[in-house]
């Protein structure tokens, strides 16, 4: 994926972690996936780390939305190609912060469709997603073939800091 994007890390399948950087500083983020009650339907978590708790409510304004984004996708794609089976579902807490998804999904739409399916959900269905609508919710699997071409690396923590739980 040719968007600018922080390295993430990982000591699980299932939460993965970067560090915001701007004017207000080096803030840890976090992306959890948890199991929904659909079978390899898991629902996204994405927020501030503060005191080892996800804060999905806090607005940090480091002045990067579009690399936390571009991270935040990147993220999705790579926890998707562990089973082309799984389906990850998102929505914003709030009704801004699901215009700012749309936004981001149209303006790089055609660079994560090379690897992705995209759907959203309006008026009680769900639909291909397309640009210029305004989504409720949001859908995402991946296509079938090989994503390992994304640049970047994951860094796992437990051979970083063996010691050390962020």
């Amino acid at each position: 994926m040719n968007i600018d994007k922080y390295d993430i890390f990982t000591d699980s399948l299932v939460d993965y972690y970067f560090f915001s950087e701007g004017p207000n500083g080096k803030i840890k983020k976090q992306v959890c996936f948890r199991k929904s009650g659909l079978e390899n339907y898991y629902q996204l978590s994405f927020g501030d780390v503060i005191k080892g708790n996800i804060q999905e409510d806090v607005v940090s304004d480091n002045k990067d939305t579009d690399k936390v984004l571009a991270t935040i996708m990147w993220i999705i794609i790579k926890f998707l190609q562990q089973s082309s089976f799984f389906h990850i579902r998102f929505t914003g807490l709030t009704k801004a912060r699901n215009r700012l998804f749309n936004k981001w999904i149209e303006q790089n739409y055609n660079e994560i469709t090379q690897y992705i399916y995209i759907y959203g959900y309006k008026r009680d269905k769900w639909e291909k997603f397309y640009p210029n609508r305004y989504y409720e919710a949001f859908l995402i699997k991946i296509k079938n073939y090989d994503t390992r071409n994304i640049n970047k690396k994951i860094y796992f923590k437990s051979l970083l800091h063996p010691a050390k739980r962020y």
